[in-house]
């Protein structure tokens, strides 16, 4: 127990005392001390603006002459009325504000110190809600006000930590699908508090299909290269910069666009010939490329494909993205097909193919791990044909206007001895959009 505790249970007996008819209490008492009773703490907080009445006790209580006088170390900070102890916090200081009492008889003193702050009184936080997904994590802020508080510390907590998370930066965490509330509260015990709303969304798993397709993408890094042979107008040779990006290891296969547009090589085969009985089959089954595709049937893949991914940049490679990956990309070695100089070792192709394609990934890889770029089908690209520019290009997407799209990488149909020039890395062929051709297929890529 302390000092002004003692003295507080003193003042009780004595007051009993004075009822006793025994004690005279006819003779002065003198004034040995006096202590502060209210507040019985050594040190207190108040806010601005906040009044507090201290009080004192005599030693001993039965004292005669019982006046005192208090007094204020700084009068700017902490005004008291010299008799009765009323106080008023006036202004904050940094330096703790010394209050003291006087008696009159003896000049015996107390002091207590009192430290005035500027309170917290509303907490802004932002942003006013919150959506987030399983294990993403996102920031709240908050803006304690009004700015001079003396006091900013705050401390934030969840209502529910099994469905989000927040530490005490306001990262909030989504943990599960649900929602939950998110708390900030002032620390400096004035109990201002702000809260917010949050909902977990469930993570988006992507189909099967999808992370069959993304777990066979190549990355590809970014260079400068020069695109165009300089044969002739339609070709010159310029300075192409690419970025990074990703494309398929394979060519898409049957199945693979099956299950994602629903249609199968009987469906293209029934539209290439508009219906008509007879049309030739150039292999068939689950892992050969899919084929007698217009563009438009391949960006109906994509398109669907981007959808169900939950909106991933799928889309067809551009002709400089194809052919930069067909070289082997920052790693080529200069061959003149995707991967060798020997069209047979990466490649179907009229001389060894037996008139048919065949399923993905038969051949040897060129540099970067891509099969069939050479060879097997064509392989549309998302540019529309016309003369390349002779000035350095970034990124480009082919010619603004024209009436034909571009297929790359040769056919099972192209003989590496006789036709040579068109399973090489550098040939455009150019088609009408709208062709189903028996060697039109594709691959795809993701931009970064």
């Amino acid at each position: 127990m302390n000092k002004r505790s003692l003295f507080a249970l003193a003042a009780i007996s004595i007051a009993l005392v004075a009822c006793n008819p025994e004690n005279p209490g006819d003779k002065p008492v003198a004034v040995e001390g006096v202590t502060i009773s209210t507040p019985q703490e050594e040190a207190i907080t108040m806010n601005v603006g906040d009044e507090f009445t201290f009080e004192a006790a005599l030693e001993p209580l039965e004292a005669t002459n019982n006046k005192m006088t208090w007094s204020t170390s700084n009068a700017d900070a902490v005004t008291i009325d010299p008799a009765t102890g009323e106080a008023v916090a006036v202004a904050a200081t940094e330096e703790p504000v010394t209050i003291t009492v006087t008696t009159e008889e003896g000049d015996f003193e107390d002091t207590v110190e009192v430290t005035v702050s500027v309170p917290v009184e509303t907490i802004l936080i932002s942003p006013v809600e919150m959506v987030v997904t399983e294990g993403e994590t996102k920031a709240f802020t908050a803006e304690v006000q009004p700015a001079e508080a003396t006091n900013k510390e705050i401390e934030w907590s969840s209502d529910d930590d099994t469905v989000a998370t927040v530490d005490q930066q306001g990262n909030v965490t989504g943990v599960k699908a649900g929602n939950t509330t998110i708390n900030v509260v002032a620390k400096d015990g004035s109990g201002v508090t702000n809260s917010r709303s949050v909902m977990v969304k469930a993570a988006f798993v992507p189909p099967a299909i999808v992370q069959e397709i993304l777990a066979d993408m190549v990355d590809v890094l970014g260079g400068t290269f020069e695109l165009g042979t300089g044969e002739d107008a339609n070709n010159a040779t310029h300075e192409v910069t690419l970025s990074n990006f990703k494309i398929g290891k394979f060519e898409v296969t049957q199945r693979q666009y099956e299950e994602v547009t629903g249609k199968t090589l009987a469906d293209m085969v029934d539209l290439a010939g508009n219906g008509m009985p007879g049309m030739p089959i150039y292999g068939e089954g689950d892992d050969y490329p899919i084929y007698y595709l217009n563009r438009t049937d391949a960006q109906a893949f994509i398109d669907i494909l981007c959808e169900i991914s939950g909106w991933m940049n799928f889309r067809l490679p551009t002709e400089a993205e194809w052919e930069y990956a067909a070289r082997g990309g920052n790693i080529s070695e200069g061959y003149q097909f995707s991967g060798s100089d020997d069209a047979n070792a990466v490649s179907w192709n009229g001389d060894n193919a037996e008139r048919t394609s065949h399923p993905v990934g038969q051949k040897a890889p060129n540099e970067l791990g891509l099969y069939d770029m050479t060879g097997n089908v064509l392989e549309w690209v998302s540019d529309t044909y016309g003369p390349y520019p002779t000035e350095p290009q970034t990124d480009p997407f082919g010619a603004e206007t024209g009436n034909y799209g571009v297929l790359r990488g040769g056919s099972f149909f192209l003989s590496a001895a006789t036709s040579s020039y068109y399973l090489v890395n550098s040939y455009r062929g150019n088609y009408l959009p709208t062709a189903r051709n028996i060697e039109n297929g594709f691959r795809v890529v993701l931009a970064e």
